[in-house]
C-alpha cells in the first residue's frame, strides 16, 4: 500500500464495503471501460492489475516495419522492373514482354461532351494466351488493365496511318473538271456514278514514301502530311489496274482511267492507342508495406497502452482501504480524470 500511495497519480480512499464487495466493484468497473483484470489474494486483501490497448505497444514497431518493408519493395521495382511503350490500331496484337501473353486491340475510342470537348480516351482490350481469349476489359486514363502482375495503361493516341475512317475520291474528266465526289472505305467496294467503273480501297498510308518500288508509311509524323490511298480499279468487275492516289497539292500522279482521273480529296483517320506496359514485382511489397505502417501509425495515434494497480486491504467487514495508481503512454489528463471518476465510484460503494 505504502508503494502505490508514493507515486505520482496515486489515489487512496476508504470503500463502504468489504474487502470482498470492493473487489467486486473494482472489477466491474474496469471490465465496463475494456480492461483485462488480474487479481492476486493477500493475507489482509487484495492485489490487482488492468490493463488495456496493450497491442498500442506494436505501433512504433509496425510503422517502422511497414516503412522497410515499402522500401524493399521499392528498390525491387527499381531493379526488377520496367516499364515499355508500344502502339497499337484495331486488330493488333501486343506482346507483354516476358510475359507469355497477348493482348489484341479491338478498339480505341475518343468520347466527348456536348460541347464537342474531350471527355474520354478509351481502348478494348482482349488478353490472349496459349491462343485463347480470356477476358476483355476497356481501359481508360488512370484505370489500367491489370493481368498477372502487369499493368497497361492508357498513354496516349495518334492517327493510325495504315488505316481510314472514311476517305472522300474526287473523280476529274479529261479537262480537270470535279464530275463527282465518292465516299469510300477500306476494303469496300465503292461505284463511280453514271460510268461502269468501281474502285476499293485496299492500302492507305498516313505519310506516303517511295523509296524504289517500296513503299512505306513515315511514323515520325503523328498527323497525316502526305495522305495516300491505294485503290484497285474495276471495269464490270474486271481488275484494270491497282495505284496510289493523293491529295492534288500534295502529288500529281494517281492513276487514270480512260476518261477519268482520280484524287484524295480528303480523309477522316481512324486512331491508334499507345499503351504504357509496365511489370512491377515490388508492387506487393510496396502496398504490404504501406498497409501495416497505415495500422502501426493508427494504432500509435488512436490507441494508448493504460494500466492500472489497486491494492484492497480489509479493515473490517464493512470497511476496506483502496489505494491505486496508473500509468499510460499518452493522454495522460485524460487518464488521472478517469482514475478519479473511479475512485469516486469506489468511495460511494460502487454507486453512480
Amino acid at each position: 500500500m505504502s508503494e502505490i500511495a508514493g507515486v505520482q497519480n496515486a489515489r487512496t480512499g476508504l470503500s463502504p464495503a468489504s474487502a470482498e464487495q470492493t473487489l467486486r466493484t473494482v472489477r466491474e468497473l474496469l471490465a465496463r471501460k475494456f480492461y483485462a483484470v488480474h487479481v492476486k489474494r493477500e493475507d489482509d486483501g487484495y492485489v490487482l492489475f488492468a490493463a488495456r490497448w496493450g497491442i498500442s505497444r506494436l505501433g512504433s514497431f509496425l510503422t517502422h516495419s511497414g516503412l522497410v518493408i515499402a522500401v524493399s519493395g521499392g528498390l525491387i521495382a527499381s531493379l526488377l522492373g520496367y516499364s515499355v511503350f508500344r502502339w497499337g490500331g484495331s486488330g493488333d496484337r501486343i506482346e507483354a514482354p516476358d510475359g507469355g501473353f497477348h493482348v489484341r486491340v479491338e478498339k480505341f475510342e475518343i468520347e466527348s461532351n456536348e460541347a464537342g470537348q474531350v471527355k474520354d480516351y478509351l481502348s478494348t482490350l482482349t488478353v490472349l494466351e496459349d491462343g485463347d481469349s480470356l477476358f476483355t476489359k476497356v481501359i481508360e486514363v488512370n484505370h489500367p488493365l491489370r493481368y498477372r502482375g502487369f499493368s497497361f495503361y492508357q498513354s496516349s493516341y495518334r492517327p493510325d496511318d495504315r488505316d481510314f475512317e472514311e476517305a472522300v475520291i474526287g473523280v476529274r474528266d479529261t479537262s480537270g473538271n470535279m464530275i463527282t465526289m465518292v465516299q469510300a472505305r477500306m476494303g469496300e467496294m465503292s461505284a463511280i456514278p453514271e460510268t461502269p467503273y468501281t474502285f476499293e480501297p485496299v492500302d492507305f498510308a498516313g505519310n506516303f514514301v517511295m523509296r524504289g518500288t517500296e513503299v512505306f508509311s513515315d511514323q515520325r509524323f503523328n498527323e497525316f502530311r502526305n495522305p495516300a490511298v491505294k485503290v484497285s480499279l474495276f471495269e464490270n468487275d474486271s481488275l484494270l489496274r491497282d495505284g496510289w492516289i493523293f491529295k492534288p497539292q500534295l502529288a500529281g500522279f494517281h492513276p487514270l482511267l480512260d476518261d477519268y482521273g482520280l484524287e484524295l480529296v480528303d480523309v477522316a483517320p481512324t486512331h491508334e492507342t499507345g499503351l504504357r506496359i509496365t511489370w512491377n514485382p515490388g508492387a506487393p511489397l510496396i502496398w504490404v508495406g504501406l498497409i501495416v505502417m497505415t495500422i502501426g501509425v493508427c494504432i500509435t495515434f488512436f490507441l494508448s497502452h493504460r494500466r492500472i494497480w489497486v491494492v484492497v486491504q480489509r479493515r473490517s467487514d464493512q470497511e476496506s482501504h483502496v489505494a491505486m495508481c496508473g500509468a499510460t503512454n499518452r493522454d495522460r489528463e485524460m487518464f488521472e480524470k478517469q482514475l478519479g471518476q473511479i475512485m469516486e465510484k469506489i468511495e460511494k460503494g460502487g454507486t453512480s
